[in-house]
Formats: structure tokens, sequence, C-alpha cells
């Protein structure tokens, strides 16, 4: 059977979410909260990053969608999401891992 994990910024208001979340191919859903994953930042092959991992804007979600032949394996599921939930965390301190900074910049317009 075919298994396919897919990880999105959790935004139940877009409909590409809520289509992943309504597929007959779902399986399951592992949220992940923000404050408790990051990731590799786009770009990083450029060396712009002093960090190479940055903290999730946003709670994602993984969604686990498999074919009918695939659902018969429940132990594989277990294993799966345990493996990907350990993969996406953020271990020990947040030291070497880049946080967001606010733009407290004025913006300005195409006259100024």
């Amino acid at each position: 059977g075919l298994s396919v994990a897919v990880v999105v910024p959790r935004t139940p208001a877009e409909e590409g979410w809520r289509a992943l979340k309504g597929s007959r191919h779902l399986r399951s859903e592992l949220v992940l909260p923000r404050s408790k994953h990051a990731f590799v930042d786009g770009g990083q092959q450029y060396g712009r990053r002093q960090a190479p991992l940055r903290l999730s804007n946003h709670d994602s979600s993984l969604f686990w969608m498999q074919s009918a032949n695939a659902r018969a394996d429940a132990a594989a599921l277990t294993a799966a999401r345990e493996s990907f939930r350990a993969g996406f965390k953020v271990l020990g301190p947040l030291d070497g891992v880049a946080k967001k900074k606010k733009n407290n910049k004025k913006k300005r317009g195409w006259g100024e």
C-alpha cells in the first residue's frame, strides 16, 4: 500500500488544509505546536543563517494519508507517527535556534 506524510501550517480557515483534513485517505493528523518544533529554513544552501534551525511561526499539521491496502498495518502507522514527532521536536535548550525578530521599522510608501 501507499502511505504519504504531508506537513503544512495548521490553518483550518484555508481551503487546502480543509481538503486534506476531509480526505478519504486521511488516516491520522499529528498537531505539532509551534513552540515545540523547528525546521530548516529555506535558503540554507546560501549560508545566510547562523542558526540552522528556526522555530515555527505556526502550529503545523502532519497529515498521514494512506491507501486502503496500507491501512491494514496499524503498527507501522504508530511507529511512523512517533518517528515524525521525534524528528520535528526541538531537543534541549533553544540555543542555536533562530527566533523570529520583530521588525519595528516604519514602513515607507512609494513617495517617501
